[in-house]
């Protein structure tokens, strides 16, 4: 893995841009996901990577690789400038070797 990637440490759950060059592939993960926790609540990185850890932990994954996020504003929000946007995001709940970081 290169080492300009950007690697977060959330809740023990390790968040990472990019791609490991070994892991162990559990699942996608994405807020667009329609059930995945408290969706339409995600208004800062913090809350995204509270809900993201808790379901990765639940599945037994250590990391959430290719990780992406962005604010995503309603229709209204554009329009208007009105509220603070949701974030978006998603990526792969994975096991990893923090040791081989």
């Amino acid at each position: 893995m290169k080492n300009d990637i950007e690697i977060l440490i959330y809740n023990g759950i390790y968040f990472i841009e990019g791609t490991p060059d070994k892991y162990e592939f559990i699942d996608g993960i994405s807020t667009e996901n329609k059930n995945f926790p408290n969706r339409n609540q995600l208004t800062t990185l913090d809350d995204v990577m509270e809900e993201m850890s808790e379901v990765a932990c639940n599945v037994g994954g250590n990391a959430i690789i290719k990780f992406k996020y962005s604010p995503k504003p309603t229709f209204w929000q554009r329009i208007f400038k009105l509220g603070t946007p949701r974030v978006q995001a998603s990526g792969i709940i994975a096991q990893i070797r923090p040791d081989e970081l």
